[in-house]
């Protein structure tokens, strides 16, 4: 790579060598040649006498698609551990919802249970104490009619 020197003296070089091909149109001084054209910026390396400038701006050009290649990445990079966030946030929604359903069914049916549960207790009991009721009536009557 070029010393902070060597690429004043490649400048000043250029410069004077410039000068010398500048032409002079109604008093403008223009500097500008057919070959400093867009389309020849490629070809324009290769002509050069000195090769070191050229490949600066190569190494130059290169490095500034590589940095942006690597900000490219670095968006992607985080685009995508957003999405894996994000996933990962729908997926313990899915459990959730799925852990909620099933524990409402399983809450209705131990509610049934405890109804069923309840009449039975209820119903037993009647019909016991109606079964003493009427043992106890029907002794009642035997004792009486023994009694009599």
């Amino acid at each position: 790579m070029l010393s902070n020197d060597d690429c004043i003296a490649n400048v000043k070089t250029g410069v004077s060598s410039n000068d010398s091909n500048a032409h002079e149109k109604d008093g403008v001084l223009d500097d500008v040649n057919p070959e400093d054209s867009v389309s020849n910026v490629g070809s324009k390396c290769s002509s050069q006498r000195s090769g070191n400038s050229c490949k600066s701006s190569t190494t130059s050009s290169a490095r500034i698609k590589a940095e942006a290649e690597r900000a490219s990445l670095m968006a992607r990079v985080a685009a995508l551990k957003t999405k894996h966030a994000l996933e990962e946030k729908e997926q313990n929604l899915r459990r959730n919802k799925e852990q909620l359903k099933l524990e409402t069914v399983f809450a209705v049916s131990t509610a049934k249970l405890a109804v069923l549960q309840a009449s039975d207790q209820k119903s037993s009991s009647q019909a016991f104490s109606n079964g003493m009721n009427s043992y106890l009536k029907r002794e009642k009557e035997k004792g009486n009619q023994s009694g009599s």
